[in-house]
């Protein structure tokens, strides 16, 4: 779900003083703020596809200066969709946030975010 980037990316800038950093050589990770979810429904011609096929991150990681082979490993994609559907480089990197394991995974690494919780769904009481 494109909810789920946008809602974790507003989560972590509103991350309390010390959190965040402007310094490269003081970050533990870096978040890269590309929604995938969006990007596959505005790739679209008709609405939504499944853009498993599509390689975006061709073009987007030559314009990350500090990632690398060593430090892909700090690297957090924002890939909150189905797994399947999502492209395969984002599949293929070693930290990202999803709705599940990807089938690329050769290690665990991947953050799991819950889907989301409409309004029109009943929620579990106690």
């Amino acid at each position: 779900s494109m909810a789920g980037e946008v809602t974790f990316l507003a989560k972590l800038l509103a991350a309390p003083a010390g959190v965040l950093t402007d310094d490269p050589s003081e970050a533990s990770f870096f978040v890269v703020p590309f929604f995938s979810s969006a990007w596959c429904f505005l790739a679209a011609p008709r609405g939504w596809v499944r853009c498993n096929h599509h390689r975006p991150l061709n073009g987007l990681l030559r314009l990350l200066r500090y990632y690398n082979a060593s430090t892909a490993s700090r690297h957090l994609f924002l890939a909150t969709d189905s797994t399947g559907d999502l492209p395969i480089d984002f599949q293929m990197q070693p930290l990202s946030l999803t709705y599940g394991p990807t089938p690329c995974e050769s290690e665990p690494s991947q953050l799991i975010a819950p889907p989301p919780i409409t309004d029109g769904m009943p929620a579990p009481t106690a």
